[in-house]
């Protein structure tokens, strides 16, 4: 094996995501801003929160796989279903920086002029 593919292969052995900051939360799960390592950029990484629950986790499994199927550039794509080095379940996602539903809301709410216009 080429030295440079070794390299990559024992990045993606090592963990390849690397955990930045929580950036949402659901009734199932939380949204990680995460770094893909060996690709070196920014992703959108869900994981369970309540992990043990085997319902959860077929609900989770399924919820990647139907988001995963859909294309349509108003659905943000998903990159990867996958178990983490300890079991644990996750997904990720295109990371899309903006402002979220709620925030829109809010300044509506407050008739900000820029939100209104938009």
């Amino acid at each position: 094996m080429a030295r440079a593919a070794a390299d990559l292969a024992e990045q993606i052995k090592k963990v390849r995501y690397e955990y930045a900051r929580e950036i949402g939360r659901g009734g199932m799960g939380k949204i990680l801003e995460a770094v893909d390592k060996p690709l070196r950029r920014s992703v959108a990484l869900k994981v369970l929160v309540r992990r043990g629950d085997e319902e959860n986790q077929i609900r989770f499994i399924r919820e990647a796989r139907i988001t995963g199927a859909l294309e349509h550039p108003s659905i943000i794509p998903v990159h990867e279903l996958n178990v983490d080095e300890k079991g644990e379940l996750f997904y990720t996602m295109k990371f899309v920086r903006g402002v979220t539903l709620l925030e829109t809301l809010q300044n509506l709410a407050r008739h900000d002029p820029e939100t209104v216009r938009r």
